[in-house]
């Protein structure tokens, strides 16, 4: 035998013309996949294809024809090399350790993912001298790409989502690129938070999987262009499961920035009051909520302040088309939300106004442990600085007991007492026996804070200590605020001229 897979033979009898001949074995496995882009595998988009590389000289090719432009993502689960190429067989990009990818060094994902006109491409899978019949799984992912949806679409949309009883029960922004991929969140006013992702449809529509509101749902959603010149979003959040209830929604774009200013009249300080509805129920705070906020040439509205509870609270948000801001704060600790729409409009009492729905989760332990829900009225007006020998409202007079201090609800309702406001802000009050207090206000942002101290009859007892704090309402002549007293409630505080 001249070599192991061949043989000759010679024929003995027969037909003389019949001589010698020789026979071949032939050990070889028919190919899984083409060796080259002439021979490649048709895959299909969101597909998972299985092979075996034999040895370093093998290499399979595959085929995929992009109908869209969009994302194409290719994986494999083996430690070979992944290369992609355009129809004419140039090479796009290459991974030969899984480090060079988007496998951030582990070596058992090998992976590409490219932003890709509509076209045909190929995809190769290789070894090197080291491979030895690798079985391997490629996966692929495709992801449309909107490249043609009006460029005046792309920014961040806000709103609040109503329940179909219409009261506001959460918080949604959504954030559209140019290229139609979109980012959102969404925020419960019962302290749940979720976030999402996807891509707006040729149609301007889109959905989600979201769960939202304790259940498995989906929002849905369509850009139009209003009247306005600018494009609204407007959708829904609907349950998996019908049971009749969903949320719906409708946000507006956040339009001022470098390119768009605010416009002057708007610009610079404010401050806010939303009364609570009622001072006389011992089981429900009292006192205003209140804050001092600003709002920028580049359409930054900031708000910080308290709820009527006395809890800490704080507020940001893009100024939006209509002159608008969707108001949405959790304080203490998620137990509370504040909603509503708030409007800038230039009145003669008030500079921005809206309905806000105040919710209170049982609280077992704090002084308020019972829910509630009430409708506030909130009104805000620009601030301006007085003149270092003014008082910030006209309607008090610059001299000694100018002003009169007066609690409503709350462990000390009923309580009041003449002090003397100064330009400097100083509040001053005289001391007596049985109480003495003091506070001082800031000029600069329209906001006051000072100490009730009673000292009762009974010398071992110690000291009640009451937190006063408000804001001044310029147009409409108020300064109001809440009184704290630890352990026992808010009550509403307020200062009036004293006649």
């Amino acid at each position: 035998l001249s070599d192991k897979n061949t043989s000759d033979f010679s024929l003995i009898g027969g037909d003389a013309e019949r001589g010698a001949f020789t026979m071949v074995m032939i050990d070889e496995v028919l190919d899984d996949h083409g060796n080259s882009r002439d021979s490649a595998t048709f895959i299909t988009e969101n597909s998972t294809t299985s092979g075996k590389i034999d040895d370093g000289a093998d290499i399979d090719y595959f085929r995929v024809d992009l109908s869209e432009d969009g994302n194409l993502f290719v994986k494999i689960n083996q430690n070979l090399d992944l290369k992609l190429y355009d129809g004419e067989g140039n090479l796009i990009e290459a991974v030969q350790d899984a480090g060079d990818g988007l496998g951030g060094g582990v070596a058992a994902d090998f992976m590409i993912s490219k932003d890709l006109a509509a076209g045909t491409y190929y995809v190769s899978i290789g070894g090197d001298q080291n491979t030895s019949d690798v079985g391997y799984n490629l996966e692929s992912e495709f992801e449309t790409k909107i490249i043609n949806l009006d460029i005046e679409s792309a920014g961040s949309y806000h709103g609040l989502a109503r329940a179909q009883g219409r009261a506001f029960v959460g918080h949604l922004e959504i954030t559209v690129a140019a290229d139609g991929y979109y980012t959102g969140l969404l925020k419960g006013s019962s302290g749940f938070q979720r976030s999402f992702k996807g891509a707006v449809q040729p149609d301007y529509s889109a959905s989600n999987p979201i769960n939202a509101f304790g259940q498995n749902s989906t929002l849905s959603f369509q850009l139009e262009k209003a009247a306005s010149g600018y494009y609204r979003l407007t959708g829904n959040i609907q349950p998996l499961v019908d049971n009749g209830k969903y949320q719906s929604f409708g946000l507006f774009k956040a339009v001022y920035g470098n390119a768009k200013r605010v416009p002057r009249k708007l610009r610079g300080r404010y401050t806010m009051l939303a009364p609570f509805p009622t001072t006389s129920d011992s089981d429900l705070p009292a006192g205003d909520s209140f804050a001092s906020a600003s709002l920028s040439a580049l359409g930054s509205f900031n708000l910080v302040g308290y709820s009527s509870s006395g809890s800490k609270l704080s507020y940001s948000s893009p100024l939006l088309e209509t002159k608008k801001v969707p108001f949405f704060t959790r304080p203490d600790g998620l137990r509370e939300a504040l909603l509503g729409d708030v409007r800038f409009r230039n009145k003669e009492a008030s500079d921005f106004s809206g309905r806000i729905r105040y919710t209170r989760k049982t609280t077992n332990g704090s002084y308020y442990n019972k829910s509630f829900v009430k409708m506030l009225t909130m009104e805000g007006s620009k601030y301006l600085m007085p003149s270092p020998d003014e008082l910030p409202l006209s309607n008090f007079v610059v001299k000694d007991n100018n002003a009169v201090s007066q609690i409503f609800g709350g462990v000390f309702g009923g309580v009041s007492y003449a002090l003397t406001w100064n330009p400097d802000g100083s509040m001053k009050t005289g001391s007596t026996p049985i109480y003495r207090a003091s506070a001082n206000f800031n000029n600069k942002n329209g906001r006051f804070a000072g100490r009730y101290i009673v000292s009762p009859s009974n010398e071992e007892s110690p000291n009640v200590t009451t937190y006063l704090r408000g804001v001044v309402l310029q147009k409409k002549g108020v300064v109001s605020g809440q009184a704290e007293t630890v352990g026992s409630g808010v009550g509403r505080y307020s200062i009036v001229p004293n006649p």
